[in-house]
């Protein structure tokens, strides 16, 4: 091998070294450049991720809360049913009253004509017999 191949050869490694060395940078600024957007996307994850777990906090939270109104919806509807059972015993018991209240009143009307009638009779037997007395 002569100088000039010799020189052809090193100036060709020059070359390839400088080749290898610029891309080597260009390597090492795409790295630099995907591990600042990687380390952007893991922020951002973990953001997402505080975010969703706060979120279904919020939702556990008021999940808890909505089945709490529920029960406490069935017991009030519980209560009211009873409430409207026991209204329709008490207007089957003021009907009864009522129609117990008229055949009282009924009755009565019937014992004061009887009691008249009674008075009648005793005033008549009275009189009569006063009159009897008188006579004798």
């Amino acid at each position: 091998m002569d100088n000039e191949e010799r020189q052809r050869t090193m100036d060709f490694i020059v070359v390839q070294q400088a080749k290898i060395t610029t891309q080597i940078e260009n390597s090492e600024t795409r790295i630099a450049r995907l591990e600042r957007i990687l380390k952007l996307e893991i922020r951002a994850g973990l953001r997402e991720r505080r975010d969703f777990r706060e979120r279904y906090a919020a939702l556990f939270d008021s999940q808890i809360k909505t089945e709490d109104a529920v029960r406490e919806l069935t017991a009030t509807t519980q209560r009211n049913s009873e409430d409207i059972n026991d209204m329709r015993e008490l207007k089957s018991i003021v009907r009864n009253l009522a129609v117990t209240t008229q055949r009282n009143s009924e009755a009565t009307a019937r014992n004061s004509e009887d009691i008249s009638a009674l008075a009648e009779i005793v005033k008549r037997t009275t009189v009569k017999r006063s009159g009897e007395e008188s006579n004798t």
